[in-house]
């Protein structure tokens, strides 16, 4: 955890794409650039991919969590429920009241809506969750542009 004050200044900043007034810059660390960002020789630069998938474990936790993301399922499953109903009832006297060929047509159709209600209720209840994104900060006192030149 940052505490020193000047540091937290700077990790707060908006991103810079320029120098401002000359104290930093920020460069998005693409593809390209690891190598240079290699090239700092810092320790926390080994070890972050390594520290990746612990990452995304643990976002993946706390978004669960601090979503009451398992509530919200239910809740939604529960929804979905309530309107499948209707329709399911419509479709039921509809089958009641046709005559034989709508009535298996209306049957199938039935059916069909019953499998994917089910089909939906499992995908909401479990969600699969894709974490797209890892947000890496290394503080140095070298440019990245001066890295690019003596190593890239």
């Amino acid at each position: 955890m940052v505490t020193n004050a000047d540091i937290l200044e700077v990790l707060e900043a908006p991103y810079q794409r320029a120098p401002n007034d000359g104290s930093y810059q920020d460069w998005n660390i693409n593809p390209d650039r690891w190598p240079s960002v290699n090239g700092l020789d810092m320790p926390v630069v080994k070890a972050w991919r390594q520290w990746i998938p612990e990452a995304r474990e643990i976002a993946e936790q706390l978004l669960r969590k601090e979503t009451a993301l398992e509530q919200l399922c239910r809740e939604a499953v529960e929804r979905s429920r309530e309107s499948d109903e209707g329709r399911f009832a419509q479709l039921l006297a509809r089958i009641q009241h046709a005559d034989p060929d709508t009535a298996k047509d209306t049957s199938a159709l039935l059916a069909r809506e019953e499998r994917m209600a089910k089909s939906l209720y499992a995908a909401i209840r479990e969600p699969r969750i894709t974490l797209e994104t890892v947000i890496a900060v290394f503080v140095s006192s070298h440019p990245l542009t001066t890295t690019v030149a003596t190593h890239g």
